[in-house]
């Protein structure tokens, strides 16, 4: 699977995907910054290590409630 940048609705950008894992809405440099800041490594260096591995745990939507 590929994660990679998503459409960014603020910017009337709308998306689709197809068995990847997009970050959306502007959060891409966010999320990069946030696993070179646990790895204390940069991505490039980080990927050509190979060292990431992303573990994908399943989370129930929340129920809405309308008052």
């Amino acid at each position: 699977m590929l994660i990679h940048e998503g459409a960014n609705s603020a910017k009337d950008v709308i998306g689709g995907t197809l068995g990847c894992i997009e970050i959306v809405d502007g959060g891409w440099h966010q999320f990069q910054n946030e696993i070179q800041s646990r790895a204390g490594a940069s991505c490039a260096a980080i990927g050509e290590a190979k060292k990431l591995k992303v573990t994908i745990e399943y989370a129930a939507y929340p129920m809405a409630k309308l008052y």
